[in-house]
Order: structure tokens, then sequence, then C-alpha cells
């Protein structure tokens, strides 16, 4: 399957996704750095959407349990709390750390926020995304790309199934079984180490 040509495939290899990371720590302002690092790993550690990471609020930050709650937006009323890495502890951290010196940042709940003090939209995200993406040489990657990249590395560290559905935050298995078909049904095996399957990309 990595050896589909990109413009046919929806997720990144892991090489591909080390560019893009890559790319991004050579991004020259630490406060955008800082943000963009945080906020894209928390889109491909736990499958985010788009609309899912611009609602995180610094109260869903819970560092003494080690615990982040993600509200889904596919399915209503719906949220989940996850366990945070320690990598994500520490990039989150880093991050607060920029965020409180920016303007208004006092005012606003939503976690990531732009570096004039406002709360970060879509089509900020999506456009520093596509900056980084064509730095890295991979123009075809967007947001949602690193949804896809979560769930395919997930099956290929043969996590179970449901432990792929609860990360992903879908309401069907069938939606899951999706990416299960696209890598081979004999990768799925009992593992119930996600993170340590995602930290090593």
């Amino acid at each position: 399957m990595n050896n589909l040509p990109e413009e046919k495939r929806n997720y990144m290899t892991p090489d591909e996704l080390e560019r893009f990371w890559a790319a991004m720590r050579r991004q020259p302002k630490a406060d955008k750095r800082k943000r963009d690092l945080c906020l894209f790993k928390l889109l491909y550690t736990y499958g985010l959407r788009l609309s899912e990471v611009t609602l995180i609020r610094l109260d869903d930050l819970d560092f003494t349990a080690h615990r982040i709650f993600i509200r889904r937006t596919k399915r209503r009323n719906f949220g989940c709390q996850y366990q945070l890495s320690v990598e994500n502890q520490r990039l989150i951290k880093e991050w607060l750390k920029v965020r409180k010196g920016l303007p208004y940042a006092a005012q606003l709940l939503q976690l990531f926020i732009s570096v004039r003090g406002r709360g970060l939209d879509d089509q900020t995200i999506s456009w520093s995304c596509k900056k980084y993406a064509r730095a890295a040489g991979l123009p075809w990657v967007h947001p949602h790309t690193f949804r896809h990249s979560c769930a395919i590395d997930l099956v290929k560290g043969k996590a179970a199934i449901q432990d792929i559905k609860d990360r992903l935050g879908h309401a069907q298995i069938t939606s899951t079984e999706l990416y299960i078909k696209m890598v081979g049904p004999d990768r799925v095996e009992r593992d119930n180490r996600l993170d340590a399957i995602l930290e090593k990309r």
C-alpha cells in the first residue's frame, strides 16, 4: 500500500511524516513553531478532525491525571478523555509558555490561538499545513491526512480494532474497518500500546 503514488494515497508513510515534522522544526519563528508542532502532533496522535483540534480548551487539559478531553464533532454531545503521552505533554507545556505572552491570551479559552491573540480557525491551520507540506515536498498533504495517518499506523502497529475505533472517535466499527481493509486483516492483533506505536513516528 505504501507503494501507491502520492495522489492516490490519503495518508503519509513514516518517512513522509518525519519530513513534515522536519519542515515544521525549520520554522524560524519560535511562537509559530511551538504552536504548530503541538497542534499537528495532537492531530496525528488522536486522529483529530480539524474542527476538533480548534475546540480544545485550556480547561480540557489535566496535567495531574495526564489526560486531555476531546470533543468529537461528528457525534453530537460526545467527548472522550484520552491519556496524554509524555511527548504531547511536553509540547503542550512549551506552547503554553509562549501562549501566555500573546495579546489577549488570558481572555481566550481556546488552547490554540494566533500570535495576534485570536482563536485559531480552520483556514489558518489549513494554510499553515499547506506551507509546511510544500516545504517537505508533500504538496498533497492537508490536515485530514494526519487522521488517516494515525489510523493506518495503528493498524500496521497491530492495535486492536476497538482501540483504534475509540482513538478515532468513530460511532460505528464499520468506519474503522475501512482502514483494516486498506492494510490487510492479518495486521490486526491485540496490542494496547497505541501511544508507543505512534510515538515511533
